[in-house]
């Protein structure tokens, strides 16, 4: 069935198909025409159900029909239809979703021709998990939008929503998100009733989407409402949920979200028949919140609300006599935002519904599997007849403008109706129309219209007015493409006259007799719509209305004169004092503003702003003298220099008095905006307008106190490892190179460093030094880790010489001889001031007790062999070594293990021979031996 603007049936037909049809679709594209989808088969049984996808002209004929079904290999109980969008070019964007042991989603795109371009199929990970999803067409992208829910015990639990985004011409999948709420009872999903109401989607003006549905369950005494809005990149914008209690009922209850950003909620109880309707804007500003009875009725909210206008709403209900099921009908509501006049339709006010907290976030959505062009299309065979159909308004609709559409009727009628005739007709000459002409008069109080053919219609309009009154009357005709006109009426009173007679003594004042008019004529032969009294005398006036009528008044004026002075003009906060005349029984002054009284003869006023005052002289009853006095403030800049203040030495100050003066002068003599001020002392400065007012201040300097001194080391070189720190020394604040305000700074690398201090007088100085080198510190410097024998010495030094030694020992020699085993360390300075320190291990070797001498030695100064000693190992305890030539002198004799003889007498070298040697030695734990021996000395 399709119907006009207000509601009237234009044609209803009745598809007939030999099988039963449970679930459909229906949607009107750009051009007039319609596209019905409709599931054709719903079983228990496990055998494939197919859909009927039909194309009828606006005036309901059929353009094309096809069987639409999946192939064999894929197993659906049912097929459900969820959606139908007009795509480009007149293309139907369809979504539906199958049943059966495998549950899954399809989309498809079929052209204005019927021809299947391509399908989509999404399979679900859960057999038991059902998929509705719907589609929409956007910048040469699909979107779909579904929900995943499990269904048990005749529940749809809902898991998460997702979000598919397509190639518009390929049906390839770009972008697949999912999205899973917080729930509000465990297990809160909807009973078993229609998956649109559980869920659906809408297309925002703003290019977002949003995703809505309801949460019920019979067990429970609060339903739940969600709306998830997402912005067009498809990332979540805001989360809101809605809780109605009972007595209202959310089995067959709905929520709409439309593309205007308003939520209409739509809600029925069973037990008192009440039809109840909530409404926000897109920021949450109430429309309505309202409730209906419909008395021995069943409601059925399925279709709920969608969205007629720009600030219209259109709500469906079927109904049903709750005793004679054959007695069922349709009610189509069609509301505005500011629904007024059909408070009478939509009920009385009242409360139902509290926005709840809810929160969803972004997810993933996983499918078992995605596959091409499973769905086919194919030839069917029905018969389309139509049906009679009867309507008659519930309510009558509120006068509205019909839907826009370039103008192909003229209206023709008279535009300006006087009450000597108060019927009139009014003609919509039609070009290229032949469709009868349906007429509306936004205001049905001001006149009742009678259709005389269907071109023409009379209006009998009321007299019952006290102005003039401006109408509109609409004609429009058409089924598919509806044209319009609209013509303003204007309905003038019978009688319109200028004003009683006053008698009044307070001139000025203005005659308005009224815009209304079309000629106006005054005593002074002046033409204009109003007429400014000024002075005592008899004033009249004529007048013509729209329709000829000659209307005449007169007034009367007396008085009295009053002066108060010209208008005056003050200075910032100066006084003036204004006087009336005396003479007068009473005074009335206003505004109350800054007045030092009301009711006095004279007065003194001190505003802050240009103001008017009024003075009402009375001199007896009815008899008033008025004048008025503007007093003009003219205002100087405020000067501000702030508090007094000190400066810190070598710091000077700039004084601006700022502009907007004539002229400056400044107790120091100067004459300019700005004054430079260097030291000590007391400075003004008045500053006057061009208007002559005056704005001043002083500004004391009351101390110049020194800058602090501050010195860094300005050492340029700092040691490998070690560090340098810079001492600003004691100051209020401090502020380094690096934005650090520490007393100090630990410098450690090569870089400039400086700092500005600030003293406890905010006087600032500042200070910079220079790191340039970073020498090497001293290392390695001693041979490796060692041993010795017990009893012996080892002589310790370093491979490098330095300026400064110090041992572990306390030593401070280039060398130390150790005759113990140990951990010895060496701390040195080298000439750049550098400090290193290393160490040596010094352990015992396991020495075997042996003594030997060897037969010969050549005491030639080569360094090998160049002196004779026996050579003994072990802890030797006693020791004594001497060496005779042949005539038995002792020419050597020594108890040092470490020393020979060199082969000398003296300083004379012995020439080649035989000696004779006696050792007497003695290890520890021993007894003392004697050895003899002879060696030879080889020159």
């Amino acid at each position: 069935m399709k119907v006009n603007a207000r509601g009237e049936q234009l044609w209803a037909k009745k598809i007939v198909v030999s099988i039963r049809l449970d679930e459909y679709e229906l949607t009107e594209m750009s051009d007039g025409s319609l596209v019905f989808v409709g599931d054709s088969q719903y079983n228990t049984a496990p055998t494939n159900s197919d859909m009927l996808l039909i194309k009828f002209t606006c005036q309901g004929d059929v353009v094309w029909s096809k069987n639409l079904s999946m192939t064999a290999s894929v197993p659906h109980r049912f097929l459900m239809p969820y959606s139908i969008k007009e795509g480009k070019n007149n293309d139907a964007i369809i979504s539906f979703y199958g049943v059966n042991s495998v549950q899954y989603t399809v989309v498809c795109r079929v052209d204005s021709a019927g021809n299947l371009v391509w399908s989509k199929t999404f399979y679900g990970t859960d057999n038991q998990t059902q998929l509705p999803s719907v589609a929409f067409v956007a910048n040469d992208k699909i979107f779909v939008f579904g929900f995943k829910s499990l269904f048990q015990n005749s529940f749809l639990y809902n898991k998460s929503f997702f979000a598919i985004q397509l190639d518009y011409n390929t049906g390839a999948t770009l972008v697949t998100k999912g999205y899973n709420y917080s729930e509000f009872i465990t297990n809160y999903g909807i009973l078993g009733t229609h998956p649109k109401i559980h869920f659906y989607a809408e297309q925002l003006a703003n290019g977002g989407f949003a995703l809505f549905g309801v949460f019920s369950n019979f067990s429970q005494q609060t339903g739940y409402f969600f709306k998830l809005l997402l912005r067009p990149d498809l990332s979540i914008d805001k989360a809101t949920a809605f809780s109605v209690a009972q007595p209202t009922i959310t089995y067959w209850s709905k929520i709409s979200v439309l593309p205007n950003g308003q939520t209409h909620i739509v809600c029925a109880n069973y037990d008192s028949r009440t039809f109840y309707w909530y409404a926000v804007d897109s920021l949450q500003n109430k429309i309505r919140e309202q409730k209906t009875p419909y008395p021995n009725t069943y409601i059925d909210l399925r279709y709920a609300v969608a969205q007629s206008g720009l600030n219209r709403s259109l709500c469906v209900l079927s109904t049903m006599n709750a005793t004679a099921a054959a007695n069922g009908s349709i009610e189509i509501i069609q509301a505005e935002d500011n629904d007024a006049g059909m408070l009478p339709c939509l009920g009385t006010d009242t409360s139902f519904v509290k926005v709840v907290p809810w929160s969803v976030l972004s997810g993933t959505m996983q499918w078992q599997s995605v596959k091409d062009n499973e769905a086919v299309l194919s030839p069917l065979q029905f018969t389309s007849t139509a049906i009679p159909v009867t309507s008659q308004y519930v309510c009558e609709p509120v006068a509205a403008p019909p839907s826009s559409g370039q103008a192909s009727i003229k209206i023709t009628g008279k535009d300006t109706i006087c009450f000597n005739g108060p019927v009139r007709q009014y003609v919509a000459h039609r070009i290229n129309q032949s469709a009868p002409v349906t007429w509306l008069l936004d205001s049905s109080k001001y006149g009742t219209l009678s259709t005389l053919n269907d071109s023409t219609v009379s209006i009998a309009f009321t007299n019952q007015l006290t102005r003039p009154t401006t109408l509109k009357l609409y004609a429009y005709a058409g089924t598919c493409t509806v044209t319009q006109d609209s013509l303003n009426v204007t309905l003038l009173p019978p009688n319109l006259k200028l004003s009683a007679n006053v008698n009044t003594c307070n001139p000025p004042f203005t005659l308005h007799p009224g815009p209304w008019f079309n000629t106006y004529l005054w005593q002074d032969g002046s033409t204009d719509s109003t007429f400014t009294v000024t002075q005592p005398g008899l004033y009249y006036v004529t007048l013509t209305d729209g329709c000829g009528n000659v209307i005449h008044d007169s007034l009367r004026v007396s008085g009295a004169t009053i002066d108060i002075g010209p208008d005056r003009t003050k200075c910032n906060t100066d006084t003036i004092h204004l006087d009336a005349p005396a003479g007068f029984l009473s005074y009335s002054w206003s505004p109350a503003y800054n007045i030092s009284s009301i009711t006095g003869a004279s007065v003194v006023v001190n505003p802050s702003v240009d103001t008017t005052y009024f003075v009402k002289a009375g001199n007896g009853p009815g008899c008033f003298a008025n004048d008025t006095v503007r007093i003009t403030v003219r205002k100087s800049p405020p000067i501000s220099f702030g508090p007094d203040v000190s400066l810190c030495s070598g710091d000077s100050l700039t004084l601006d008095a700022g502009v907007g003066f004539s002229t400056y002068h400044w107790n120091t003599g100067a004459v300019g905006q700005t004054l430079l001020v260097k030291s000590t002392g007391t400075y003004s400065v008045t500053g006057t307008t061009i208007d002559g007012c005056r704005s001043s201040d002083t500004l004391q300097i009351l101390q110049m106190f020194p800058r602090p001194q501050v010195q860094l080391n300005k050492n340029p070189t700092l040691c490998e490892g070690e560090i340098s720190v810079l001492d600003a020394g004691a100051f209020a604040a401090y502020l380094w190179q690096d934005g650090s305000t520490a007393r100090s700074f630990t410098a450690t690398t090569i870089g400039t460093y400086s700092v500005r201090v600030t003293d406890n007088n905010n006087c600032t100085a500042s200070d910079t030094t220079v790191i340039t080198t970073i020498y090497p510190s001293p290392k390695n410097f001693i041979a490796s880790d060692t041993a010795f024998c017990l009893g012996e010495k080892l002589e310790l030094k370093p491979l490098t010489n330095y300026p400064n030694y110090a041992w572990s020992t306390g030593a401070s020699t280039p060398s130390l001889t150790i005759s113990q085993p140990g951990i010895y360390w060496l701390r040195v300075q080298d000439n750049n001031g550098c400090r290193g320190t290393d160490s040596i291990s010094v352990s015992v070797k396991n020495c075997i007790a042996s003594f030997f001498v060897p037969t010969g030695f050549t005491p030639n100064g080569d360094g090998k062999n160049d002196d004779f000693h026996p050579v003994l190992t072990g802890v030797v305890k006693n020791y004594r070594f001497t060496i005779y030539n042949r005539w038995g002198q002792v020419v050597f004799q020594t108890t040092d293990l470490k020393k020979g003889w060199n082969g000398k007498i003296g300083d004379i070298p012995q020439a080649t021979g035989v000696f004779v040697w006696i050792c007497s030695y003695q290890f520890e734990g021993e007894e003392t031996k004697t050895a003899k021996g002879s060696v030879v000395l080889i020159r």
